[in-house]
C-alpha cells in the first residue's frame, strides 16, 4: 500500500493541490457535534474523523475523503454525489459548519467536499476542481441534508419496529437459518430485536 500510494496517488495529488491552490489545514481531523434538522424536531450526535480539511484560496473550507479502493466503489461515489446521497460528505460539511458556528474552528464557509480515489487517482465533487470530474448533483446540499435525517428517522422508527438494515455485503440469517450476504441497500427483519426495542 505503501508503495502503491508514494509512487501512484501522492504525485497526483500534490499536483491537484497545487493546482486549485489548496493548502493542508489537518489530517485526520476529529470533529463532533449535534447537527438538528430544519424543523429542530430531530438531533443527530456525531463523531467522524475527516481525511483531509483544507482552505482554498479564498480562505474556505474543503472536505476531501480518501477512499483506497477502485473499481465499483468509483462508480458508487459518482452515483452517490449525482444522487445528493453521499450523506459521509453531507454529515462532515455539517460538522465543520456548526464547529465553525461554535468557534471550534477559524472562520471560515465550507466551499467543497469530495472523494478522492487512492487506487484510481480521481477526484470526484460537485465543485469544478481543476483536474478532476465535476459532478452535477441533483440535490442541494440542503436538500440531502434533509434526506440525511429523513433516513435516520426512518432507520429510528425501523430499529423500534424490530428492522434491521443489512450492511452491505454483511452476512445475515434468513427466515430459514440460512446464512446470506446482504446486497446493497437491502433491509432484514431481525427477529432478535422484533418487539424489544419500543
Amino acid at each position: 500500500l505503501k508503495s502503491l500510494l508514494k509512487e501512484h496517488s501522492i504525485p497526483k495529488w500534490i499536483e491537484l493541490l497545487k493546482e486549485n491552490n489548496l493548502r493542508i489545514v489537518k489530517s485526520e481531523l476529529e470533529v463532533s457535534g449535534v447537527i438538528s434538522s430544519p424543523d429542530k424536531k430531530t438531533d443527530i450526535k456525531l463523531n467522524a474523523r475527516i481525511d483531509l480539511l483544507l482552505k482554498n484560496a479564498d480562505d474556505n473550507y474543503v472536505i476531501f475523503d480518501l477512499k483506497y479502493h477502485g473499481g465499483t466503489g468509483t462508480t458508487k461515489r459518482q452515483n452517490q454525489i449525482k444522487d445528493g446521497k453521499d450523506y459521509q460528505l453531507v454529515m462532515y460539511r455539517a460538522l465543520v459548519e456548526k464547529m465553525v458556528e461554535e468557534k471550534r474552528l477559524p472562520e471560515g464557509k465550507v466551499d467543497a467536499v469530495g472523494f478522492f480515489m487512492l487506487a484510481t487517482r480521481e477526484l470526484f465533487s460537485a465543485y469544478p476542481f481543476v483536474g478532476s470530474e465535476t459532478i452535477k448533483p441533483k440535490l442541494t446540499f440542503q436538500q440531502s441534508l434533509d434526506a440525511l435525517f429523513a433516513a435516520y428517522n426512518e432507520v429510528v422508527e425501523n430499529l423500534c419496529n424490530g428492522i434491521l438494515k443489512e450492511g452491505e455485503g454483511m452476512p445475515y440469517i434468513d427466515d430459514k437459518g440460512k446464512t446470506k450476504k446482504a446486497p446493497d441497500n437491502s433491509y432484514g427483519e431481525n427477529k432478535v430485536l422484533k418487539g424489544k426495542l419500543n
